[in-house]
């Protein structure tokens, strides 16, 4: 199975869970040793009837969420309602 295969199911949305550094915006951010993972992911395939768009960041509970692997990285498999909140 590749990524380009991968679909979302009806009220599902795939995500990519960003690290702490790729949330950092500018060279004064602090990146924290343990802290590498974060519950934030960028949103790259939406089910029929989400209300979400796709590059969206947001906040998710990760041990909601079912993880694959697909080609060595990581995805995110997360219900829009347990979406926590937007950034």
């Amino acid at each position: 199975m590749s990524k380009k295969n991968m679909r979302a199911n009806k009220g599902r949305i795939i995500l990519k869970r960003l690290t702490q550094r790729d949330l950092a915006n500018n060279a004064s951010s602090i990146i924290l040793p343990n802290e590498e993972e974060s519950s934030v992911g960028e949103v790259v395939e939406v089910g029929e009837g989400c209300q979400i768009q796709r590059g969206i960041k947001i906040i998710f509970d990760v041990y909601k969420a079912d993880k694959i692997t697909i080609e060595k990285k990581d995805f995110y498999f997360v219900r829009e309602e347990d979406i926590l909140g937007f950034l």
